[in-house]
């Protein structure tokens, strides 16, 4: 019997590989982090969306008031640029702004003489492989006047939009990286005024299995399968002997 466990054992094995290169799911919502702004997976920050990004030094709890956390620079203009986690567990009214729980708001700051203030989350990728992202930008202030929204892939752009005032702009890209590489989620002021740029982002990234996870998967069930097959002949050879 013996070898017969070793084959069980091999086709555990080989289960345990193939899971290991399984999809895993990360969510921009669900994800977010009052611990640190720059990784290892999800950061947040300001710069230019796939150009530049420097993580936010400033964590401020209960920003907008109680259950709301803010990521920022240590000198932020009217509050902002920041990246906002609503942690209430419902849709809030907050000012001008309509800030519901299934998204982050990010808010640029004013374009300066030193350069661009987008506020960016930005996903690390922890190991290579294909990824599948998805969401949707939207504005979130009731008078906003329109932003630039920007998703780029380790420095190469993916797509841009100028999402106009009470707007909403779905993605679904398809993205290879490297580990370390990243996504860039950016939004932008679109006519230089920074006020009422309040905007909403969900973003799901989900790693594609390469085929030889799927292989190795049916190797290892096949493996447990025939292991426990020839088991079964065998006892039943037994028993009609006996």
């Amino acid at each position: 019997m013996m070898w017969l466990n070793r084959i069980a054992l091999a086709g555990v094995a080989t289960l345990m590989i193939a899971e290991s290169t399984q999809a895993a799911t990360f969510g921009a919502v669900g994800d977010f982090s009052s611990s640190t702004s720059n990784g290892p997976v999800w950061g947040y920050g300001t710069g230019l969306t796939g150009t530049s990004f420097t993580p936010y030094a400033n964590f401020v709890a209960n920003c907008l008031g109680s259950g709301f956390a803010c990521w920022q620079t240590p000198t932020p203009v009217d509050l902002v640029p920041a990246v906002i986690a609503n942690l209430t567990g419902s849709t809030q009214d907050v000012s001008t702004i309509v800030f519901p729980d299934d998204v982050l708001l990010l808010h640029p700051g004013p374009v300066s003489p030193e350069g661009f203030t987008d506020s960016i989350v930005q996903f690390t990728a922890p190991t290579a492989g294909k990824y599948d992202l998805s969401g949707f930008f939207e504005t979130l202030d009731v008078d906003s006047h329109g932003v630039g929204v920007t998703i780029a892939a380790n420095g190469d752009l993916l797509n841009s939009w100028a999402l106009p005032g009470h707007g909403i702009q779905n993605f679904n890209e398809f993205v290879e990286l490297a580990a370390g590489q990243t996504i860039d989620f950016g939004v932008s002021v679109n006519d230089g005024d920074f006020y009422f740029d309040s905007t909403g982002l969900s973003a799901t990234i989900t790693s594609v299995p390469e085929p030889g996870a799927w292989t190795l998967m049916l190797l290892g069930v096949g493996m447990i399968g025939g292991g426990l097959r020839m088991a079964r002949r065998k006892n039943d050879t037994a028993l009609t002997a006996a």
